[in-house]
């Protein structure tokens, strides 16, 4: 039961009770009030919350204890290379609202900071940051720390094109598809001026799309040959956000989807057996200095290759060719798709082959692919492959 007392001029209610949480009895009280009546309100509001269980028992939590609890719990059903620019994107947030209640945030605090945000970020930036907000104020609402989600009916601010940027658009588009007479140049140049690997590299970007990260994680017994069928199976993403050699990690890959076995041909097949067989030969020379865990693409002392040196590579064969387009490894991905839709190859087939997230879906919604598609469609890239290693 609530009690009331008058105090300087206006009227306070306490009420004791026990703290769900803890078990402990607790008191809250509220002054403040200059009518009996809005602080007899007031204060069978706060009963009913208690009853229900929506009563916030701690008005002094801070935005950045709050969110640093949020984060730790985050991170450990995550994975590290998920968690990672969630990090970034909270400690933006507890720039701002750190040292504040988090209670006191208001929605109207919570739209000047998107907007101010929109002055210097990128949308995406914004998004990210604005998804962090949302998962940190919701969870605070179903702990009961908070009564209201500021960010609720937040709307995330538009950046309005410029003349200039219609223009930049048009002089520099977006150079994500590499034509198929430029592949070709680039695997060439690989094989006769290209840096060690490189060759074998590209040749396994062009020729199936895929992800550059999936790539260097491979190891020898991803590598399949059974019945005349060639094929290199994905299971792993290697994630190494500092480029340091030794501070390498092994995920799963980007969703289960990605775990799948591409087609490759016989060509394709032999090329990275002989890498395979020349890493063997280099860890048979170099003994117990030797970084034993049998990556396909490694280094001189067996650790993995990493995407920044790669994306390096890339860019000395694009000059020795004089491509002025800022192709990326990422590049081949997006232009392999290109071709086996070209190829008009089954979508199903071409989802397996890239491992998208919407494969599972495909799978559930299309007829299963019969033997005969897949040992034409298996022709058909095998055939596409054969033409960028000729």
């Amino acid at each position: 039961m609530a009690s009331y007392r008058k105090r300087n001029g206006t009227w306070e209610y306490r009420i004791r009770y026990t703290d769900p949480a803890t078990g402990k009895q607790k008191e809250k009280s509220v002054a403040g009030f200059k009518r009996k009546a809005d602080c007899i309100e007031a204060a069978a509001e706060a009963e009913k919350k208690i009853k229900s269980g929506h009563f916030n028992s701690d008005d002094s939590v801070l935005f950045i204890e709050y969110a640093e609890k949020w984060l730790a719990n985050y991170a450990i059903n995550n994975k590290e290379s998920t968690v990672r620019p969630r990090k970034i994107e909270q400690k933006r947030l507890v720039k701002q609202f750190g040292y504040i209640k988090i209670k006191q945030i208001t929605s109207i605090m919570y739209q000047d900071f998107l907007d101010e945000l929109n002055k210097i970020y990128a949308t995406n930036t914004i998004s990210g940051t604005h998804s962090v907000a949302r998962m940190i104020f919701k969870k605070a609402y179903q702990d009961n720390i908070i009564d209201r989600d500021p960010t609720l009916y937040a709307i995330l601010p538009k950046k309005l094109e410029t003349a200039q940027d219609i223009q930049n658009k048009i002089s520099n588009p977006g150079n994500k598809n590499i034509e198929i007479d430029k592949i070709k140049l680039i695997l060439s140049t690989a094989k006769e001026k290209g840096l060690e690997d490189d060759y074998e590299t590209f040749s396994l970007l062009a020729s199936t799309g895929i992800r550059i990260g999936e790539l260097i994680a491979l190891k020898y017994d991803d590598l399949k040959s059974q019945n005349g069928k060639y094929e290199i199976v994905v299971t792993k993403t290697l994630y190494n956000p500092k480029n340091n050699m030794k501070e390498y990690t092994l995920l799963p890959p980007k969703t289960k989807g990605s775990i799948r076995s591409i087609d490759i041909s016989k060509e394709l097949y032999d090329l990275i057996a002989s890498l395979i067989k020349k890493q063997k030969a280099i860890k048979l020379a170099a003994g117990e200095s030797y970084h034993n865990e049998k990556f396909i693409f490694a280094k001189t002392n067996g650790y993995p290759q990493n995407a920044k040196q790669i994306a390096n590579r890339l860019r000395r064969l694009l000059k020795l060719c004089e491509i002025e387009e800022n192709y990326t490894p990422h590049s081949f991905r997006h232009s392999y798709a290109t071709l086996l839709e070209e190829l008009q190859l089954p979508q199903v087939y071409i989802q397996k082959q890239l491992g998208h997230s919407s494969f599972e879906t495909t799978q559930s919604t299309y007829i299963h692919i019969t033997d005969n598609i897949k040992k034409e469609a298996s022709a058909k890239v095998n055939n596409l492959a054969k033409s960028f290693l000729q």
